[in-house]
């Protein structure tokens, strides 16, 4: 991206407040990425002003030592489905939907462990693995899974669980 392009990305907005930036652990040990939530003054057309919340995870690479931004994905935070909050949003009934019910991996789902930011929840798994889901706590009141990690030699390490497979393997089952 030019300058000229990196400086009109900012035609608009008034003010930025970065809210939160948490840490995302990644397979690769050059690679650096974290879970933002930002909160953007922006103009409108019709001449007034709106704050509007958008979370991110941008990407940092480590190319002759200097990091450089890799990739940054945007998305804005949606705030009026807050109030009708449904299963998926809410962390503790998402992992045991998504990774309990549909893809058979969970023999026992522990208490979270939570802070302002995040929340955290492990789970004991059917073969005998323990995973963690961390999730982000938008402004929203929405719980947005931001790691899937399983435990290998005392350490959480990210872990790919494909639930497109599982809920294929779900409906073979069924059929």
């Amino acid at each position: 991206m030019s300058y000229n392009e990196y400086l009109d990305s900012f035609q608009g907005i008034g003010h930025i407040n970065l809210i939160k930036v948490i840490p995302v652990i990644t397979e690769n040990s050059n690679e650096i990425k974290y879970f933002l939530e930002l909160e953007i003054l922006e103009g409108t057309n019709t001449g007034g002003t709106s704050f509007n919340y958008y979370f991110a995870e941008i990407s940092l690479v480590n190319a002759n030592n200097r990091y450089y931004i890799d990739s940054l994905l945007l998305s804005p935070e949606d705030f009026f489905c807050a109030a009708y909050h449904g299963w998926s949003q809410n962390a503790e009934s998402y992992v045991e939907i998504v990774y309990g019910n549909w893809c058979g991996l969970i023999k026992k789902q522990y208490t979270p462990q939570q802070n302002d930011f995040t929340k955290e929840i492990v789970v004991d798994g059917v073969n005998g693995d323990k995973y963690m889901f961390k999730f982000a706590k938008l402004t929203n009141g929405t719980d947005f899974l931001i790691n899937t990690l399983i435990q290998k030699d005392g350490a959480w390490v990210p872990v790919n669980i494909d639930v497109n497979k599982c809920l294929e393997k779900m409906k073979k089952e069924k059929a």
